[in-house]
This record gives C-alpha cells, sequence and structure tokens, in this order.
C-alpha cells in the first residue's frame, strides 16, 4: 500500500510475508501476506509487530514467521519474536532474546540440524552507536533450537586466509539441507566507518570497501563451513538470496558500495 524499504520477507503458508521495514518517514509495524495465483496478486493484512522494527531477519518454520534482530521501535535490538500462521488471533509473541551485543542487518535461514529439527541459523549484524555503548559488528552465530527455545553459539565464516566474514550477507537453506551464505562487509572497514567514520568514507572505488566475494556453505549436521569458491558479483551488501531447485541460488540486488545499489541478478549453481 505504500513504498517501503529495510523490512523483511519470509515465504510461508502459500505466500511470501511481508514484515516491518520504514516508509519515507517512519518506521513500520505492518505486516501482509502477498500470495500470487492466476495472474492476481493479492494484499492481506496479518497482526501488526508489537513495535516498528527494520533491517532485521526474517524466516519461517512451518506455519511459524520467525524476525530476530535489526532496529526495535528505533534501537538495536538481540530480540525474537513469532507469529504462528495458524492461530493468528495469538499474534506476535516475545521469545528469548539472542545473547551477546544486538544485530542489525543479520542474515538468518532456517534448516534441519543434526538431530533432524528445523532450527534457526543466524549470523552477523552490528549495533551503531546507541545509549551510550561503542558501536559493535558480529561475525560469528547463533543456532535457536524451538523444541528448547534456547540459543547456542555457531562459529563464524572466514575466507580462504581465515579472516571472519562480517555483517550485510544474505543466507538460504539449500536443496541438499547446507545453508549458503554470499555477499557481506569488510570487518575492519566497516567497524572503523561505525566507530570513527572519516569524512571521505563514501567516496572510495568500489574496491576499497572489499566486500565478501567468498560463496560459503555452512553444513547445520556438522555445524562446519566451506568455501564453494569466490564470485566477484557476489561481493554485495543487502543483497536477497532465493535458492533454486538444483543446489544453486539467485542473488538479487544490494549494494556494490556504500550507497551505491545494483539491479542485477545473479544466478550461481553450486559445486
Amino acid at each position: 500500500p505504500e513504498g517501503m524499504a529495510d523490512g523483511a520477507t519470509a515465504p510461508a503458508d502459500g505466500g511470501l510475508i511481508l514484515i516491518g521495514g520504514t516508509s519515507a518517514s517512519e518506521a513500520l509495524r505492518d505486516v501482509n501476506k502477498l500470495t500470487v495465483a492466476d495472474g492476481k496478486v493479492t494484499l492481506a493484512p496479518l497482526p501488526q509487530l508489537p513495535a516498528a522494527v527494520d533491517n532485521m531477519a526474517a524466516a519461517a518454520i512451518g506455519s511459524k514467521v520467525y524476525v530476530a534482530g535489526g532496529n526495535v521501535a528505533g534501537k538495536p535490538s538481540r530480540q525474537l519474536f513469532v507469529l504462528d500462521l495458524d492461530n493468528l488471533s495469538a499474534g506476535w509473541k516475545k521469545l528469548r532474546d539472542m545473547p551477546g551485543n544486538p544485530r542489525v542487518q543479520p542474515a538468518m535461514a532456517a534448516a534441519k540440524d543434526a538431530n533432524g529439527e528445523v532450527c534457526l541459523y543466524l549470523w552477523g549484524g552490528f549495533a551503531g552507536k546507541h545509549d551510550g555503548k561503542q558501536a559493535t559488528l558480529e561475525t560469528d552465530g547463533l543456532k535457536y533450537t524451538p523444541s528448547k527455545g534456547k540459543w547456542s553459539e555457531l562459529p563464524a565464516p572466514v575466507d580462504a586466509q581465515g579472516n571472519p566474514i562480517s555483517t550485510g550477507g544474505t543466507a538460504a537453506t539449500m536443496t541438499d539441507g547446507r545453508i549458503a551464505v554470499a555477499g557481506g562487509v569488510n570487518k575492519e572497514v566497516f567497524l572503523e566507518a561505525l566507530r570513527n567514520q572519516a569524512p571521505d568514507y563514501l567516496q572510495h572505488p568500489i574496491e576499497w570497501y572489499r566486500f565478501n566475494d567468498n560463496v560459503l556453505l555452512f553444513n547445520p549436521a556438522t555445524g562446519t563451513w566451506s568455501i564453494d569458491g569466490t564470485d566477484k558479483n557476489a561481493a554485495r551488501a543487502g543483497a536477497v538470496m532465493i535458492a533454486d531447485q538444483n543446489n544453486g541460488f539467485y542473488l538479487i540486488g544490494g549494494e556494490l558500495k556504500p550507497r551505491i545499489r545494483t539491479a542485477e541478478t545473479l544466478h550461481i549453481t553450486l559445486k
């Protein structure tokens, strides 16, 4: 119904759940379900979020849609919310907070763990200066196990030189159950900008920002990472990843450097 950005989406219940974000003037609580049938697009309202949320991650497990991190009511958040599409009258429920620092713009996907339970897997995220606290940036990950209502730690993805890869990436679960992660900013460059941004920070060429060009795979059954390869066209922040039906994915949009975005769609077939 209006121009929106910085929200999150999750495919569920035969449609796409559009969650929160920002309009041109404010952060939003709105949630809608978009469906397409016989060439007709339908947008139906769902229960609003408990507070305005933007720059978060979202994923669905069955009929339950989860929202993690982002800015909640304008502040960097560690919160996790869930909406059961089979019980809309209950609205959004707050679950256990993520441990550690707030995580704005994390990457998240749902996949089966070694016990066969579908869990949430989340990496990265940052928090700007807030409430008198210094800016922070995360490279490690977290796993949320719904049956236990608990978070546990996950290793950080690293490049071939062992350097951790940080926020701004995107994730999706492949048909073989592994989670692909692509894109993201350089930890040192971005954290320095968060804490002490130089006047010319936005004026450098694309290569200076050293966005991640590694295509990474996380195996939730073993809890280990591997590098599928590198692709300079995948070095984007804030892109959207959508799995195909044959262990590959589409990478849509994103930033090539701060404030410079691309409309390009890239397809990558995993090894």
